[in-house]
């Protein structure tokens, strides 16, 4: 398994790399037997990851047990910093390739994201590690349809695994007491208040949201706070405040900046209601990590958020009027209420099913090539 994911400096600290550490931990504690080694970029300082995983006997920082390898799984076949040999070494092109595929979203956005020719060259390349393996492991059945769809990929070798969630997401014991830490973290918090998280990219959609949450009544909004949780540059929040003020919005909207996992789950079980508008996910990590904490949630009906949100929350994130009366049912209809209550209240994706997934995935490889050998 290469998980050198956890050491790029793009995304080793969240996203990818977050993922591709806990479905290791989760696949080598639950089949060690077949994992035999867990491989980092020798060219780059060891991540904590590497230390968490040192337990399991199975870390190998030089990537010497390469050349043994019958499954080489790449867990992040886009690093944009390595050469495809750096993410696919000569020494397994003989073992059978798994690949992570997390999404497809610079090709789905191109002219967005590959507008340059160097890297919309580089990005492509990439491509054929997905077009090369013998099963690409999707985390939802929205980004394997997209493989299928605009890659062409063989249906039969993409197998949708899904993704899981931190156990430290859970209900809070007291939503008074999950308001309470997360009123010591943001300054000018208030009780009721509604939460999203996003990014400065558009497709996140905050825009959208601050759009939607101005149609609104403004009773609602008088008893419901609009807090964004996300890292923003002062360029861009200022943007955003400045469509606030447009709006006539902005003293009711509260944009906390970077926020640490534990004032976050605070945030998630003190919430009256979590809005998520992004257009686009691959898996929609905070959907599922938001109702994990039994928060209820409306969100886009799009990709692979559409797979976990309530039907009865479910909007289209290009129309602001739709965000609004998602917001406005979420908050005043009982029906509405209980539907999404009931599924805050279901199991939050756990990482041993995903993990048996993977196994089976492999499982089934090994079956197959010790089958062509015989023949």
């Amino acid at each position: 398994m290469d998980l050198q994911a956890a050491q790029s400096r793009h995304h080793g600290e969240r996203g990818i790399g977050r993922w591709a550490y806990e479905f290791t931990a989760a696949v080598t504690a639950t089949r060690p037997d077949l994992i035999g080694a867990v491989v980092f970029n020798p060219r780059l300082p060891l991540p904590a990851a590497a230390e968490a995983l040192a337990a399991t006997g199975k870390v190998d920082p030089t990537g010497g047990a390469r050349a043994a390898a019958r499954i080489y799984h790449v867990l992040s076949p886009f690093e944009p910093d390595e050469t495809v040999d750096g993410v696919w070494p000569a020494a397994v092109r003989r073992a059978a390739l798994v690949v992570t595929l997390y999404d497809l979203i610079p090709e789905l956005y191109a002219a967005r994201y590959l507008a340059a020719v160097g890297l919309r060259r580089r990005y492509r390349t990439r491509q054929l590690l997905l077009r090369a393996a013998d099963r690409v492991l999707a985390i939802s059945e929205a980004t394997r349809q997209d493989a299928v769809d605009r890659l062409g990929l063989d249906p039969r070798r993409v197998v949708n695994i899904g993704a899981g969630i931190s156990c430290r997401f859970v209900p809070p014991g007291s939503r008074q007491e999950a308001l309470e830490r997360a009123r010591a973290a943001v300054a000018g918090l208030e009780p009721g208040f509604l939460l999203s998280v996003g990014g400065e990219d558009e497709r996140k959609n905050l825009s959208g949201l601050l759009a939607g949450y101005a149609r609104i009544a403004p009773e609602l909004r008088r008893d419901h706070q609009l807090v964004v949780a996300c890292n923003l540059t002062s360029g861009y929040r200022a943007q955003l405040s400045a469509q606030a003020s447009r709006l006539g919005v902005a003293s009711r909207v509260r944009f906390t900046g970077y926020v640490d996992d534990a004032t976050l789950i605070a945030l998630y079980q003190a919430t009256d209601l979590f809005v998520f508008p992004s257009f686009y996910e691959g898996f929609g990590l905070p959907v599922a990590e938001a109702m994990a904490c039994g928060a209820p949630v409306v969100g886009s009906n799009t990709s692979a958020t559409a797979e976990i949100v309530d039907p009865a929350g479910a909007f289209d994130p290009a129309d602001p009027a739709a965000i609004a009366a998602a917001i406005a049912a979420a908050l005043t209809d009982p029906a509405t209420q209980a539907a999404l209550a009931a599924a805050a209240a279901l199991p939050a994706p756990g990482w041993g099913e995903v993990a048996g997934k993977a196994v089976a995935a492999y499982e089934e490889l090994l079956t197959e090539r010790a089958v062509t050998r015989a023949s």
